[in-house]
């Protein structure tokens, strides 16, 4: 803000006649400029959580998928989506899903985990599936006749053989 040298001034309007059209609500006037994720936790803190959900809470994933989840808590003042990386999360089996302190999900092996989200006293949990692909890749070694260069060549073109059945 400029600097302010009157008795008042005034919020939302240029005195003229224009104002602003909607309500201002919790003003609060500082004398350092803030970052926008300080005002957004600023925020978040001031709200009194009712209760907190995951979307999804079931996933079907397989090995080396991975996602994040969106975080909704129900409030004082309505329903709002909380960063992920606000809450504390666990994954009950690691070795299926691991989840990162920033709340991403990665599928690890097959099987089942259930993933948690914890922030202020609530709980979100996440059912994560995890199915091996029906056939995994199978890599082979190539014959070191077709691998070789041919004498001599004027020119060396790598090639990569794919052998792709869809299903």
């Amino acid at each position: 803000l400029p600097s302010i040298t009157a008795t008042t001034f005034q919020i939302g309007g240029e005195g003229t006649g224009s104002y602003l059209r909607a309500q201002v609500d919790e003003l609060r006037i500082s004398n350092t400029a803030r970052t926008e994720q300080e005002i957004a936790q600023s925020y978040i803190n001031g709200l009194f959580i009712l209760s907190l959900t995951a979307d999804p809470d079931t996933l079907q994933m397989y090995p080396t998928w991975s996602t994040t989840p969106t975080l909704t808590a129900l409030t004082d003042v309505g329903t709002r989506t909380l960063p992920a990386t606000l809450a504390a999360w666990l994954s009950s089996n690691p070795a299926v899903a691991s989840v990162s302190v920033e709340g991403k999900v990665e599928a690890l092996a097959a099987g089942t985990s259930m993933v948690t989200a914890t922030y202020q006293c609530h709980e979100a949990e996440i059912v994560i599936d995890v199915t091996a692909p029906p056939l995994p890749p199978v890599w082979e070694t190539l014959d070191p006749f077709l691998i070789a260069p041919a004498a001599n060549a004027e020119y060396e073109m790598p090639v990569l053989i794919i052998s792709y059945l869809p299903t």
